[in-house]
């Protein structure tokens, strides 16, 4: 799958988001708008097949912050809908498990 597939499924609202997704919005301190902003406008830069039936994407995107711009990086997979799983400023993570 291209990202041009995934856009025009995030265009056409083919979207879920996970628990994790909804927390990081306000831990995160990014909204949808940035990370639909950034899955529209960013490019892929980590592409991975899960044990699934769905690819997981990593996309990164320029959006504005408390400063002019910022880069914002947010996960996605896609099956019949895309699935946004996470989201962070390069800054802030990811935070790993322990």
């Amino acid at each position: 799958m291209d990202l041009d597939h995934i856009r025009t499924m995030v265009d056409a609202d083919d979207v879920r988001f996970t628990d994790k997704f909804d927390r990081m919005l306000q831990a995160r301190d990014f909204s949808w708008e940035q990370a639909r902003e950034v899955v529209v406008k960013g490019r892929i830069i980590d592409e991975e097949i899960t044990r699934g039936r769905s690819t997981k994407y990593v996309v990164q995107g320029i959006v504005s912050r408390a400063r002019p711009v910022d880069v914002l990086i947010v996960e996605v997979a896609v099956t019949d809908v895309v699935i946004f799983i996470s989201g962070y400023w390069p800054g802030d993570g990811p935070r790993q498990r322990k």
